[in-house]
């Protein structure tokens, strides 16, 4: 093992007492995370959350931290790149400054001794098995990023303790900002939503503002969900189906979930280009839908979505069609969707681009994950899984640096 990844630096942070304002507020501050190298993998309290530079909200108090503080702020930071040693930075508490001091924010990475190694003479080779590189992804930008805005909400642990846990709900909305950031859209446009922050309220409000600044043709705005979805029953017959929020209620679902017709409404007047993808699926089954009451083994389709002919301006992708089961990699931080998503828009593979003209649309990045994700779920779940794209997906979403 490398030894990168057997030390860790840890550099525990003081109490910080400087410019002390307030005796009983805590305030929100935004901090740029950056590392020398750069482009290294930042980890959150032990999640993975993007690379560097990367932003982070810290709450700044003048109290300690206490273990069941109901406050999302960073406790550790731990910055990793490869032939470097880890460093993790530990915060005990962050008075309110005007600006983060550099040495809470900067990461100066050491090179490891196997990477100091590596410009020595190299020796004899040995028959020994030698593990393969890790696989490199391929640069992109998102075109037009500038004018890029998304919505990205993603839903582990739910608020009714009878709604059952989604393992990588949370976990694929951070992937998806990640992946917008890196790819050149501007961090001020991407508004993310994880577990207690995206109720039901925050959701459809977040939505709204979304749909008020996509004023023009060329304006791109995304809508990402990962998380638990639901068909809603009238009479033993699913007649709607439903995104789960964090404050939703599994006895009424119907009242406390985002239905799927109200954002389809929303839509069909909307100005810009619009992706909708929903890491979700809505038959009752086992994995990110929840099984309504009276429903056993009935085929879903969002009643909405077949046979109705989208805006040209409206793409809408979804983890599963029909009667599908949607999951997680069963080794892995992401929904299988997702995964598979994420690595066509980087281009990962070079058959993701279809006609081989350097340039990666939304049907080419959704065609390629969606042969993946058939592929993976039969072989190592044993269970079905067919994403679906309802529109056109034309639009050019990556593109070489």
């Amino acid at each position: 093992m490398p030894s990168h990844l057997k030390r860790t630096v840890a550099v525990p942070i003081a109490l910080i007492s400087l410019g002390l304002l307030c005796a009983s507020c805590a305030f929100h501050k935004t901090a740029l995370i950056t590392s020398s190298p750069p482009d290294a993998e930042v980890y959150i309290d032990g999640n993975y959350a993007g690379k560097t530079p990367y932003s982070v909200t810290f709450l700044l108090n003048n109290e300690p931290f206490t273990a069941n503080e109901p406050v999302e702020s960073p406790r550790q930071i731990k910055v990793v790149a490869q032939g470097f040693e880890p460093e993790v930075k530990v915060y005990n508490r962050i008075d309110r400054l005007a600006e983060l001091p550099r040495h809470l924010t900067h990461f100066e990475l050491k090179r490891s001794e196997d990477a100091r190694a590596e410009k020595r003479p190299a020796v004899a080779k040995t028959d020994a098995a030698v593990p393969p590189p890790e696989t490199s992804v391929k640069r992109v930008r998102w075109r037009n990023a500038a004018r890029m805005r998304a919505l990205i909400v993603g839903i582990s642990d739910y608020q009714d303790p009878g709604l059952p846990r989604v393992k990588n709900g949370a976990a694929d909305a951070v992937a998806m900002a990640s992946f917008l950031r890196n790819a050149g859209v501007p961090t001020g446009q991407i508004t993310t939503l994880t577990d207690r922050a995206a109720t039901r309220n925050d959701i459809a409000a977040a939505l709204r503002k979304l749909q008020t600044a996509t004023l023009d043709l060329e304006d791109i705005s995304m809508f990402f969900f990962s998380g638990h979805g639901a068909p809603i029953i009238e009479g033993g017959l699913a007649v709607e189906s439903v995104l789960v929020p964090y404050d939703a209620r599994e006895s009424n679902l119907e009242d406390t979930g985002i239905n799927l017709k109200t954002i389809w409404d929303r839509l069909k007047g909307a100005r810009g280009t619009w992706i909708v993808i929903l890491d979700s699926c809505f038959s009752g089954k086992p994995g990110r839908s929840i099984l309504a009451q009276n429903l056993k083994g009935m085929a879903i389709i969002p009643k909405e979505g077949k046979g109705v002919q989208l805006p040209g301006n409206v793409s809408w992708l979804t983890a599963t069609s029909g009667d599908n089961y949607a999951n997680d990699l069963p080794e892995g931080n992401n929904g299988i969707f997702t995964h598979y998503l994420l690595r066509a828009f980087q281009g990962e593979d070079q058959t993701v681009d279809g006609d081989r003209n350097g340039l990666i649309s939304l049907r080419e990045a959704f065609l390629w994950s969606k042969s993946q994700v058939e592929e993976v779920s039969a072989k190592s779940l044993g269970l079905t899984q067919i994403p679906e794209l309802i529109g056109t997906g034309e639009i050019v979403v990556t593109m070489p640096p």
